[in-house]
């Protein structure tokens, strides 16, 4: 089995992974507007021009005439004919839907194999000729690898993908709790423990692992207009997500359990440092 048929079957499986349950594909909710069940999608505000230089990625975006068979046959399957979208339902795309591209890796001295790779992104922003979006999980082929080079693209990267090379266009489906976003980027123990700051990124799950839970539980940000969306819970894990409002920069998130008697503790701190 070659490095390409790698990266297709297992990009093809996590893509499933990433839109299944948590996103509509447009093509599927026109279907159903057109037969009278569901309202018509109102689009996005014009588009706008390229807010700074496009965000260059070491690897090359792949149009569908140059993808190979079998990524072509799991596009197919998942969304039947309806795969690239059309110019009308790019501009449809809003802050917090999902696009999916493929990108090739550049071969980089003795890492001489290529590697394609499905990437689901959370959509930032639809400008004139770009969609800039955030890369989300799973991604396997980030690094150079034995002799196949790697792609460069990590969760929580943004990219400015041109309009063309858009494969698939998703709107996120109205659910609450966790993963209802998707899967988080990485786990992270309090940096009491750890002595660690995160570097993270805007607009990408992560999943903040407490000592113990508590019904008093209380969480402070110490920055001025930062924004913390809790997503949900399960178990010890609580899942955020920084917005994309929140200044870039360094501080700290705590868990307080606010006890009736012993007042405010110290469950844990994490500090983080975010970046674009």
């Amino acid at each position: 089995m070659n490095s390409k048929w790698i990266g297709w079957v297992a990009a093809g499986a996590g893509l499933a992974a990433v839109l299944g349950g948590l996103y509509w594909y447009l093509k599927r909710r026109d279907a159903k507007k057109s037969s009278g069940g569901e309202s018509a999608i109102e689009p996005s505000n014009p588009p706008r021009v390229p807010t700074t230089d496009p965000k260059r990625v070491p690897s090359n975006y792949v149009k569908r005439e140059a993808l190979g068979d079998a990524l072509t046959d799991e596009l197919d399957a998942m969304f039947e004919d309806g795969w690239p979208p059309d110019e009308e339902t790019v501009e449809q795309l809003e802050n917090g839907d999902a696009i999916v591209f493929a990108v090739e890796s550049t071969p980089d001295g003795e890492f001489e194999n290529t590697v394609q790779e499905l990437i689901s992104a959370r959509v930032i922003v639809v400008e004139k000729t770009v969609v800039r979006a955030r890369v989300m999980t799973p991604v396997r082929h980030t690094t150079n690898l034995g002799k196949t080079a790697g792609h460069g693209l990590s969760p929580g990267m943004a990219v400015d993908v041109p309009r063309e090379y858009v494969l698939v266009a998703a709107r996120h489906a109205d659910r609450e709790g966790y993963n209802s976003v998707g899967a988080p980027a990485s786990t992270f123990k309090p940096s009491t423990e750890t002595k660690k700051t995160y570097t993270v990124y805007p607009g990408t799950v992560y999943d903040l692992r407490l000592p113990y839970r508590t019904n008093e539980l209380e969480w402070h940000i110490d920055a001025a207009d930062a924004e913390l969306k809790h997503i949900g819970e399960d178990g010890l894990l609580e899942q955020v997500m920084f917005s994309e409002g929140t200044p870039r920069g360094e501080f700290s998130v705590r868990a307080l359990d606010n006890d009736p008697q012993a007042g405010m503790v110290l469950v844990g701190r994490w500090d983080f440092k975010l970046v674009d």
